[in-house]
């Protein structure tokens, strides 16, 4: 099929990805198309549990069915999905000498190693929009964690205000893609360029989302990046960062983990909440704005205990909050009218950082460390396999208060072979700076 694909016919047929669509071994029959083929001790009678109850027959490939090793189509079903992204990943690194792309419907654990997976069809509904968060976070336990879903649903007639509210928590799933199908209306976002409020459109609230999204691609491609070296999830629950806190198992649609640093606070339970306003939880410790914009430091907080914090949820609302103890990457994309991510190249990296407000005693009597913050970001070029392209800066920031006043430490380490002179640095941010020793913000 790939070979196809690449003749030379009128030029080629030219590509840098493979979407694998209803990649399931399947038949219009339930397992024998002829009812006298099917085995007198067949192994779909033997099965202790399925789960779903659902035949595994059903408008599928007999379980009977030997493979060339002997091995029956039960024990082996589930790998045709995983053995058809791995041959098509390593058909595209060797085609290209790039990075491969690869979407997959059907999966299976090990599947995040080749490609990735969207949850499939679902439906234009606010009861959809919500399920979504709760499948991506599925998702996340499988080991699959580039993951998203049809933004604004595949069947059905997407309303506008659905469509503007899902591309919203939609901008910030790991995979984020519009689609739908053919016998549906059209949900291009510029079909929805009508009023919704004063001057603003439907439109321009998917457009700041969509755009607002390429400001934290150098934070999610550092967490991914990371995720790859050493395991682990981005999007997820409170509960996974944490565990201890019972609260943080309670509205997990609406209180979102965006990897370790940031939490997404945003309404996917209805589009109209009593008097535009939502309540949202957030575990013990500091927390402060960065999404919108802050404009002061009354949307930062810090509590012994985790609290409930009631905020604006009109149709354009969402918010993003940077957790204390954390340094993030973050690049002004929406200013600079970004619109592909290579043109985030050029752009310098500001680093928004929320210092511990607690302090620690160093090895030495005469100083006491406070205010620590940590992180890191990965820079590349996006599509070379070769990684020793890639760069990793490692930040530390601190304050030590000695007998003569402050001194701020903030450290970068680049643990890695490009030179620092490669990367542009612009603005370091330090959130609720009043309160730990600094009279300005940035």
């Amino acid at each position: 099929m790939f070979d196809y694909l690449n003749k030379d016919i009128d030029g080629g047929l030219e590509f840098d990805g493979l979407w694998l669509d209803m990649n399931e071994a399947t038949a219009f029959c339930n397992g024998y198309c002829i009812d006298s083929e099917r085995p007198k001790d067949t192994v779909n009678n033997k099965i202790y549990y399925v789960p779903g109850q659902r035949d595994l027959e059903t408008k599928a490939l007999g379980l009977d069915g030997r493979h060339a090793n002997n091995r029956t189509e039960y024990d082996v079903h589930n790998l045709f999905s995983l053995t058809q992204v791995k041959a098509t990943s390593q058909y595209l690194s060797e085609k290209h000498g790039l990075r491969p792309y690869v979407l997959s419907r059907s999966n299976y654990p090990g599947l995040a190693k080749w490609g990735h997976h969207w949850l499939g069809d679902n439906w234009s509904t606010v009861e959809y929009m919500k399920l979504s968060v709760d499948g991506l976070y599925s998702y996340s336990l499988f080991g699959i964690p580039f993951i998203g879903c049809d933004i604004c649903g595949f069947n059905g007639d997407a309303a506008p205000d659905l469509c503007a509210k899902w591309h919203q928590l939609g901008s910030m799933y790991p995979f984020s893609r519009n689609h739908n199908q053919n016998a549906s209306a059209s949900q291009e976002p510029y079909r929805f360029n009508i009023t919704w409020d004063g001057d603003m459109t439907y439109t321009d609230i998917i457009r700041d989302a969509v755009r607002a999204k390429y400001n934290w691609i150098r934070y999610y491609y550092s967490q991914f990046w990371n995720i790859k070296d050493h395991g682990g999830s981005f999007w997820k629950p409170l509960f996974f960062e944490f565990p201890a806190d019972p609260e943080s198992f309670e509205e997990i649609q609406v209180n979102i983990m965006l990897g370790d640093a940031l939490k997404a606070s945003i309404e996917t339970r209805t589009l109209t909440p009593v008097n535009n306003m939502s309540t949202f939880y957030f575990p013990p410790g500091g927390w402060c704005q960065i999404f919108p914009a802050p404009v002061d430091n009354t949307t930062c907080w810090r509590n012994a205990t985790g609290q409930n914090v009631t905020l604006q949820s009109k149709l354009k609302d969402y918010y993003i909050h940077l957790r204390e103890g954390f340094i993030v990457p973050h690049q002004d994309a929406a200013v600079r009218d970004v619109n592909v991510t290579k043109q985030l190249q050029p752009i310098p990296t500001d680093l928004w950082m929320l210092p511990l407000n607690e302090s620690t005693q160093l090895k030495t009597e005469a100083s006491t460390q406070k205010g620590l913050a940590v992180g890191y970001a990965y820079q590349d070029d996006g599509i070379s396999l070769n990684e020793t392209s890639k760069s990793r800066y490692d930040f530390y920031f601190d304050m030590v208060d000695v007998s003569h006043g402050n001194l701020t430490v903030m450290t970068i380490t680049n643990g890695t072979r490009r030179n620092l002179t490669e990367e542009e640095m612009g603005s370091f941010y330090i959130m609720n700076a009043s309160n730990n020793g600094f009279s300005e913000c940035n």
